[in-house]
């Protein structure tokens, strides 16, 4: 059994990321360092291009990276992963168009051809039931609105009950109202699981509204800025937008970030 502290359950240890390019070598992110405690909920925002994906990427070993280190409950970032501790949802929900919802949620244990993880369909029942798409589990995606299809991104990521939900920018190809109801959807998804989770957005409120804490990055190469508390009392509804203190973190938040611009 490895030995982890709890307030550092994912631990990025003066991570930094280069590319090499053609015209030469291209610096994504330098000297990330910050931990994330268990079944915290962790955004990140930052100018565009400035290596939040990358930060997510690397968390989740899709990238290596240059110098530094992650580890995931006391394991490097790749035994967690080969471990299947690590879920991710992407922007697109890159769903198979010809399988159904069901079939889409049960594809990543097929695909790992691993025992373990062939579960019955009552498991993948539950997790399209916990994520409210439980009565389209027999439709295609083409049949399914842009927050259906991410719900059923999420059951997917669900399917195999990680530790740790890694989110790249989820929401973002949503109108507004859909996207404010996936933010409700989400926290209420998170209080049931209580994965840990890392978040990466472009939107502001959308950070404050759902987080514990907002890791705030400089343009490239990223460094971190700061790391805003977000004190908001939880449960949240829609109401906790129009409260000073949420005005306030996001003010603060901007201000930020407008520093980098």
């Amino acid at each position: 059994m490895v030995n982890f502290n709890m307030d550092e359950y994912i631990q990025i240890k003066e991570a930094s990321v280069n590319f090499k390019t053609k015209t030469g070598c291209i610096s994504a992110l330098k000297n990330i360092d910050f931990s994330v405690k268990k079944n915290e909920f962790i955004s990140i925002i930052g100018p565009s291009g400035c290596g939040k994906t990358t930060l997510l990427k690397v968390i989740g070993n899709i990238l290596e990276l240059t110098t530094g280190a992650v580890t995931i409950r006391g394991r490097s970032a790749k035994e967690a992963r080969q471990r299947r501790e690590i879920g991710f949802v992407f922007q697109n929900p890159v769903l198979l168009p010809w399988r159904t919802v069901i079939g889409n949620v049960r594809f990543p244990a097929e695909i790992i051809k691993n025992h373990t993880l062939h579960y019955q369909d009552s498991h993948y029942e539950k997790i399209l039931e916990l994520v409210g798409i439980a009565d389209f589990k027999d439709n295609h995606p083409y049949e399914l609105s842009g927050g259906m299809q991410q719900r059923v991104a999420i059951a997917r990521a669900l399917s195999f009950d990680p530790s740790v939900l890694l989110m790249d920018e989820p929401f973002g190809a949503l109108d507004e109202i859909t996207r404010e109801r996936m933010n409700l959807e989400l926290l209420r998804i998170w209080s049931r699981v209580q994965h840990t989770i890392l978040f990466v957005t472009h939107s502001i409120p959308e950070a404050v509204f759902l987080s514990d804490r907002i890791v705030v990055l400089s343009k490239r190469p990223g460094r971190i800025v700061d790391i805003l508390n977000i004190g908001l009392k939880r449960p949240r509804d829609i109401n906790v937008r129009y409260a000073e203190e949420f005005v306030n973190l996001t003010k603060k938040a901007h201000k930020l970030l407008s520093d980098e611009e």
